[in-house]
């Protein structure tokens, strides 16, 4: 996953509309499989039958398996993002260092040149030396303000490609630390739902562990709902970062 990920990100990084790769993978990557119907409808009938000792079929194999995958899922591009947050951090820190490097050389040249140009034009005679001074200085001067235009002009098309790298990885970034987070909540919920409902099917009449089971599981397809909304944003976020001009 990590391997398809960075190929798809090269072929951002060499062509800013060649993007189909990134957004497939953003797309399987954030497709999410927690929340099935299967597993939505199974648990809601247990919020309307609050004496159902056992827990859906499914119910173990699904967090273990499913639960497991996510968070390691989550876990990898984690790894393979930080690395390249930090490589685009430096990039950006490059590319200030060298506009202002820019800046000055080319400001320091047109000063110059002008200067150059008016100590000629005052002392100007027939000779033909501080005669083609005179004319020379004023079309450097222009010259070295076309290309520092034009070099002002790359390096802000190289940080607003590089910026938009770093939103992307930034914010996959955040989405691996929360979603992290929420699993491994939605994972505590469900183990307490499991011991609470092996409980009770050892005590049928006890109607505060009834109660328990119901609570917990209201807050379990919270929890889960919750993960799925998030992702689902996350997911359009960061498709909305990868297509936009």
């Amino acid at each position: 996953m990590a391997e398809e990920f960075i190929l798809a990100f090269d072929d951002l990084q060499k062509d800013d509309s060649n993007n189909e790769k990134l957004v497939d993978f953003v797309r399987n990557h954030y497709k999410n499989s927690l929340i099935s119907l299967e597993f939505c409808s199974t648990l809601q009938r247990r919020l309307d039958i609050a004496n159902d000792h056992d827990l859906p079929p499914f119910f173990h194999n699904f967090f273990r398996d499913d639960l497991s995958r996510l968070v390691s899922n989550h876990s990898m591009m984690l790894d393979t993002l930080k690395p390249m947050c930090t490589g685009f951090n430096k990039e950006l820190d490059s590319i200030g260092l060298s506009q202002k490097v820019s800046a000055i050389f080319f400001v320091a040249a047109v000063i110059i040149c002008t200067a150059a140009s008016a100590i000629a034009t005052a002392n100007a005679n027939p000779e033909w030396a501080w005669a083609a001074v005179a004319g020379a200085a004023p079309v450097t001067s222009i010259l070295f303000g076309a290309l520092g235009k034009w070099r002002h002009s790359v390096l802000n098309k190289s940080e607003t490609v590089v910026r938009k790298h770093k939103e992307i990885t930034t914010r996959m970034i955040l989405a691996a630390d929360c979603g992290i987070k929420d699993l491994i909540n939605i994972h505590f919920v469900a183990s307490r739902l499991e011991f609470e409902t092996k409980s009770l099917s050892k005590t049928v009449d006890n109607g505060k562990k009834v109660a328990a089971v119901k609570r917990s599981s209201e807050e379990l397809l919270q929890k889960v709902k919750n993960y799925n909304g998030e992702i689902k944003w996350v997911k359009q976020k960061v498709l909305d970062i990868i297509i936009k001009p």
